[in-house]
């Protein structure tokens, strides 16, 4: 399991915020830090992915609530800088039904 922060149940025990395998790969997060041409929101959101990528098979799952939990933005800005990160190549996106999507980082 990959805590996200240091999130707090009402219980004041960790929280499991997500559920990724493998959780951070230092080489995504390297490539994000070096993006350039990204609003702050967007550098965020892509360091937040890169941060739950699964180092194994470079794929993450999260809801934009759970990035949202992670970054401190309400989950409709998470879902305009997905949509802004993807049309600048940044991002593939894969589409589940009833299921959050599976985003890979374009790191070529």
């Amino acid at each position: 399991m990959c805590l996200l922060g240091h999130v707090l149940d009402y219980r004041g025990r960790p929280a499991v915020v997500n559920s990724y395998n493998n959780c951070m790969s230092f080489k995504h997060s390297a490539w994000a830090w070096e993006k350039k041409g990204l609003s702050a929101t967007q550098k965020l959101v892509l360091l937040s992915l890169a941060h739950c990528i699964n180092s194994k098979t470079g794929k993450c799952w999260p809801s934009n609530k759970q990035v949202g939990q992670h970054t401190g933005l309400h989950p409709v800005s998470v879902s305009i800088a997905i949509k802004k990160l993807r049309e600048k190549g940044l991002i593939k996106i894969t589409r589940r039904w009833k299921n959050s999507s599976i985003i890979e980082l374009r790191k070529d």
